[in-house]
């Protein structure tokens, strides 16, 4: 339910919604929702190969530009980023139990691999999700960083 959740709860804001109205009033940008089957990078964009959503239906396009809007990766543990790497390995991070996000505790504190808090290491935003499943809008990421910042300058 998470994708449909989460087209009802962010919205774009009103002038880049306009564009987009207009980009598909002008016919220059469509939307599909599916499966991706195959992707195939040519000189002019990519072929693309999708299985429309709900059906068996394949379709096959060729489009200038791909847009992933599945959002950001949420399992940690499948990032290939050095430094994600460094510190899944030292056991600095873990994922959270539904792999939505950095173990952490509501406050940003990051939990280290079956453990406690590092005392150092804080997140804040879309890799609180799985705590705070309201991580991913503006008001909440700002409010989670005006309570991570009065905490830091506490200490």
């Amino acid at each position: 339910m998470r994708p449909f959740w989460e087209i009802h709860r962010h919205r774009l804001a009103p002038a880049t919604a306009a564009v987009v109205d207009r980009l598909v009033a002008q016919g220059r940008l469509k939307f599909y929702a599916g499966r991706l089957q195959a992707l195939e990078a040519s000189e002019a964009g990519a072929h693309v190969l999708f299985r429309r959503r709900g059906t068996l239906q394949h379709v096959s396009l060729r489009v200038a530009k791909v847009i992933n809007c599945t959002g950001p990766r949420t399992d940690y543990s499948k990032y290939q980023h050095p430094l994600l790497i460094h510190l899944l390995a030292r056991s600095l991070i873990d994922h959270d139990p539904l792999a939505l996000g950095i173990n952490a505790l509501p406050t940003g504190e990051v939990l280290r691999y079956r453990g406690g808090p590092t005392g150092w290491l804080f997140t804040l935003g879309a890799p609180l999700k799985g705590v705070l499943w309201e991580s991913t809008a503006m008001p909440e990421i700002r409010e989670q960083a005006r309570a991570l910042a009065e905490k830091l300058l506490a200490a």
